[in-house]
């Protein structure tokens, strides 16, 4: 009857709400037997009528009735439930299949939650629209080596199981691909000599990151490991996809950066205090380019961020197209809110576009990333990217932290590694932001501290 689908992660989604009712009315509860009759517990009386599958043939009366409900992770309040259609859906996976080359031969290992836009349309939808194939499992980073290491010699295409299938694709985020990096010193030889063969003879022939900033660290370890340049992107639940790197030529993806738009896609950065349009892709020709290639290239590739005079063109990204989505579940204010008056919807983030490398990258959310200190504008995953260079340490998070002279401090929180410490990284990783941001605000970092 033309009704959307809702992940299953319902139960956060009420704690959030304080009243599961409201967030969406509920019909159907299809699913499998794991946790049914928990799930049946906590929606009864609340209009659902699974688990039983309601007989007759549902048809799709418009490519603009809603086909699903993702919920935001409401990183500035209470989660929303953007509601796409089959339309914005259609070009959200038909983008993707074009700029990444889907084909029927294509498998991708699946590891990621069906309630987020990375598992359900990236990985799940491309590879039904394409006729390829799908394999879940829980993430293990021995258990993802070894699956990655099988050999395409095991598979039969006669062969029904799927497991067996030699994988194409392997799409997940950055954590998983720092995990993974982290257990190689304990897997047996002939796993990791196994997985680079597999990556060398084109077996996987592709490796992409997304849903949070990746290191610069872990692109460099996993290019070294395996071969493989991995490919950046940039989407949001209420949009799908907007910005990719190329699929070939593969050095055409630059660490920090996450590329251009997708076919469907328009995208325009605005200044965040005035709303006025900032210079973009289309207003750069190859002299602008020759002009910055000589201006802290290196200090670029280094930590994936711009030079001091690409600041000038950061603001707030804006997307555009038939994939974003319709609206948000029973709040037409935030509806209205998210929508300029010319139908860009407006993400939240700061990005900048980069003549030199005609790529986008992005620097943070404007509401908790971007730290204002004494003056300037700092780009915390710019910091974050930094200390991650840094052998000692393992993941590092930095905030802004209230301060009564300059506004607001960078403050950081680091997991260090046990390993690594050497006589030329003794000033550590605070010291070492803490070079990083001297040319642009005078402001304290607190020294990091670990946690378990």
């Amino acid at each position: 009857d033309g009704g959307g689908g809702v992940g299953r992660e319902l139960r956060i989604a009420a704690e959030e709400s304080g009243m599961l009712d409201r967030i969406v009315d509920l019909r159907d509860v299809l699913g499998d037997s794991w946790g049914e009759e928990e799930l049946l517990r906590e929606l009864d009386g609340r209009g659902a009528r699974g688990p039983r599958y309601q007989s007759g043939r549902r048809r799709v009366r418009s490519l603009d009735d809603p086909a699903m409900i993702l919920y935001t992770s409401g990183t500035t309040g209470p989660p929303k439930g953007a509601v796409t259609t089959h339309r914005n859906i259609y070009h959200q996976v038909t983008d993707l299949v074009e700029a990444w080359g889907w084909t029927s031969d294509d498998a991708v290992l699946h590891l990621l939650p069906l309630h987020h836009v990375h598992g359900i349309v990236n990985k799940l939808c491309c590879a039904a629209w394409a006729g390829g194939s799908a394999e879940f499992v829980k993430f293990h980073p021995r258990r993802t080596w070894e699956r990655l290491a099988m050999p395409r010699k095991s598979y039969d295409d006669d062969d029904d199981d799927a497991s067996r299938r030699p994988l194409t694709l392997f799409m997940a985020v950055p954590t998983v691909y720092a995990k993974m990096l982290e257990e190689v010193p304990s897997l047996p030889t002939r796993v990791v000599m196994d997985a680079q063969s597999r990556a060398l003879d084109a077996s996987i022939r592709l490796a992409v990151s997304g849903s949070a900033a990746l290191p610069s660290s872990v692109f460099r370890r996993w290019r070294d490991l395996t071969g493989h340049v991995m490919l950046e992107r940039y989407g949001m639940t209420e949009f799908g996809m907007a910005l990719s790197n190329p699929l070939a030529p593969a050095e055409g993806r630059i660490p920090g950066y996450v590329g251009l738009p997708l076919p469907s896609v328009e995208v325009k950065i605005v200044d965040v205090d005035t709303g006025e349009v900032i210079e973009d892709a289309s207003l750069y020709d190859d002299d602008d380019a020759e002009e910055e290639e000589g201006d802290e290239g290196d200090d670029i590739e280094s930590d994936g961020g711009a030079d001091d005079k690409n600041d000038d063109r950061s603001g707030e990204l804006l997307v555009r197209g038939p994939h974003v989505f319709s609206h948000y579940w029973n709040n037409p204010s935030a509806t209205a809110d998210a929508f300029d008056d010319d139908g860009y919807f407006r993400t939240g983030d700061v990005a900048a576009y980069d003549p030199f490398h005609d790529s986008y990258r992005i620097a943070g959310r404007l509401s908790v990333d971007i730290i204002k200190s004494g003056g300037y504008k700092i780009g915390g995953l710019e910091i974050e990217r930094t200390l991650s260079e840094h052998s000692r340490v393992a993941e590092a998070v930095v905030v802004g932290v209230p301060d009564g002279t300059y506004g607001e401090r960078v403050g950081l929180i680091c997991r260090i590694k046990e390993e690594g410490e050497n006589e030329e990284e003794e000033e550590g990783p605070a010291r070492t932001a803490r070079r990083r941001r001297r040319r642009r605000a005078s402001t304290r970092i607190d020294s990091p501290f670990s946690v378990p």
